[in-house]
């Protein structure tokens, strides 16, 4: 198709499939933040240029495509994405005259995998208080401890974090369980962490598939998932113009943002503050108080 064309079928596409949507774009979606992801800068030898800690977890888990540092995303494709995905069941989203497949299918073929058998998942539906321990010891430094809000929550602060957990939370919190805030790691970061280190296989795709349809169901915070959708939407031949905004996606995981990454901290304490409590095998609660707050 001519560039003239395409050009053509972007000034004609109607942006919206419903009222509905336009409303909703209008109220909820064109004022919020793109969250781009980050990935990290890849040759093609045999470590792709990388420290061993983090060739080995790109190896054992296929990501090579996933873990690039991806394309800059058209921003009114991805705003238009979501303003569009007002059905969470659908599997695909209207977007400029064509269906566009988000399904956990689509979003794995876009990163060259399959479909995994998700030993992450079963793993975190049989969590116990013994795998607590071991997630702490596998992704944190000696003497770190599990934090307890008063509503139960399970964090740990992200200085306690081992280099290679720090570099991979960096990735992740962008990349594949998104989040804004920094400076805690919440526990189920902390044991997708786990399974990314120790080789437990992901459904990449049903993870991202699932934070795409909750990040459309907030009505403020960032869009995550920008250089993904324009990707999907891509693939689907969404029309678009070339001079349409685009957000410069900076910010990839070289060498330097590595070591920076990996030196950071300890700024912090790895004691919780005094409004949690502790659940560590050290802790003087037990494993029933602790496995009830699961």
């Amino acid at each position: 198709m001519g560039i003239k064309r395409v050009a053509r079928k972007a000034h004609k596409a109607v942006k919206f499939e419903t009222e509905a949507a336009e409303t909703r774009y209008e109220n909820n979606i064109q004022n919020r933040p793109l969250n781009a992801e980050k990935g990290f800068v890849l040759d093609n030898s045999e470590t792709m240029g990388q420290l061993p800690f983090i060739a080995q977890v790109i190896t054992q888990h296929n990501w090579k495509q996933f873990c690039a540092h991806p394309e800059d995303p058209i921003v009114p494709l991805v705003r238009e994405f979501y303003a569009n995905l007002t059905d969470p069941v659908e599997n695909t989203v209207y977007v400029r005259g064509v269906q566009v497949s988000w399904s956990e299918e689509a979003i794995n073929a876009v990163f060259g995998l399959g479909d995994p058998v998700d030993e992450h998942s079963e793993f975190i539906e049989n969590i116990t208080e013994h795998d607590l321990i071991t997630v702490l010891e596998t992704v944190a430094v000696a003497g770190a401890e599990w934090n307890v809000s008063a509503q139960g929550a399970y964090t740990c602060i992200r200085s306690a974090l081992t280099p290679a957990a720090k570099v991979w939370f960096h990735f992740l919190k962008s990349h594949l369980l998104p989040t804004t805030h920094g400076k805690t790691v919440s526990k189920d970061r902390m044991l997708l962490l786990h399974s990314m280190l120790i080789g437990k296989s992901i459904n990449v795709g049903r993870m991202i598939h699932s934070e795409i349809r909750a990040c459309a169901a907030r009505k403020t915070g960032a869009l995550f998932f920008p250089s993904l959708i324009t990707r999907l939407c891509r693939n689907a031949r969404a029309p678009f113009l070339v001079n349409e905004e685009k957000l410069h996606n900076t910010g990839e995981i070289d060498a330097i943002a590595v070591a920076r990454i990996t030196q950071e901290g300890p700024t912090e304490s790895t004691q919780q503050p005094s409004s949690s409590r502790p659940a560590t095998a050290s802790s003087s609660r037990t494993n029933g108080d602790i496995l009830q707050q699961l």
